[in-house]
């Protein structure tokens, strides 16, 4: 997902982005199987074919891939400029204004709650890092956000607004799965993979494809118990991040952190999990 370059400077009064449905914006895809295959925080000058009025809004970008190979752009936009802005790196948002959380009913509000709600771990979120979500497979459903009492003129008149959300998550990052789902515009289900019958993700089980993240984060967690012990469950997903930034097992290592079979796993090599904090044994 390329990012076009910024080619202004945000000024000292920004101009507020504009609130005609005309201009709103929503990608073309609609109940569908999709894998999350890149994010980006940036702005609105960055994503391509989005009308605002201020160019440093900040947007959250989310490439998903559909299962015939198609990718498409989404973007989830989350307040003004003059409160929040991308990060250097574009992992996340850090706030200008000095408030400490967005708020729920912006778009990218929806969007994370939709995931939370189907099992997305709250830990991960919580870091703040959003390119966390990279490798998600999920079924995604267009949320009309219309007023009835809109009318709108013009050619546009019957384009409705909305949000794209998503209704079941079939997999984690890092799982180990095979993409067996069909599109849902086929009149039936999308099939699950390595999820719950009831749309809750399942936990990402154990394979020899993970042994080179589980050596470096038992190394990691046991050299941080050495100097302070007990440690918060959240303090391995804080290494496991540490310890693969910036390269492509980044995401994965997130998801093992927060993988049932591995925190069971961990007692092999003499460390307690109560399932708050670790401990050595």
């Amino acid at each position: 997902m390329a990012l076009a370059k910024a080619t202004s400077t945000k000024s000292a009064s920004p101009t507020l982005v504009s609130m005609n449905p005309d201009v709103f914006t929503f990608g073309l895809i609609d109940d569908v199987d999709i894998e999350i295959t890149d994010a980006a925080c940036a702005t609105a000058q960055q994503a391509e074919n989005y009308n605002s009025d201020d160019a440093e809004a900040p947007l959250f970008l989310v490439e998903m891939t559909d299962v015939n190979g198609s990718a498409h752009n989404q973007y989830y936009s989350l307040g003004k400029s003059e409160d929040w802005a991308p990060s250097a790196g574009g992992e996340g948002f850090i706030a200008v204004s000095g408030k400490t959380s967005i708020n729920a009913t912006t778009n990218l509000g929806m969007f994370l709650k939709s995931l939370v709600e189907n099992g997305f771990p709250t830990d991960i979120l919580a870091t703040g890092n959003l390119k966390s979500i990279i490798g998600t497979k999920c079924h995604v459903l267009m949320k009309q956000t219309d007023r009835k009492s809109l009318v709108r003129p013009g050619k546009d008149a019957s384009k409705p607004t909305g949000v794209l959300l998503v209704s079941k998550i079939h997999s984690l990052p890092g799982a180990d799965t095979k993409t067996t789902t069909k599109a849902a515009g086929a009149g039936k289900a999308a099939a699950t993979v390595g999820g719950k019958p009831n749309g809750k993700a399942a936990p990402a089980t154990a394979a020899s494809g993970n042994d080179e993240i589980d050596n470096v984060l038992v190394e990691k967690l046991m050299e941080a118990l050495a100097e302070n012990d007990p440690l918060p469950k959240k303090a391995l997903l804080q290494l496991a991040s540490g310890a693969f930034k910036g390269t492509p097992l980044h995401s994965k290592a997130i998801a093992r952190s927060n993988n049932a079979a591995f925190l069971s796993s961990l007692s092999d090599n003499g460390i307690n999990f109560d399932g708050a904090q670790f401990s050595l044994a």
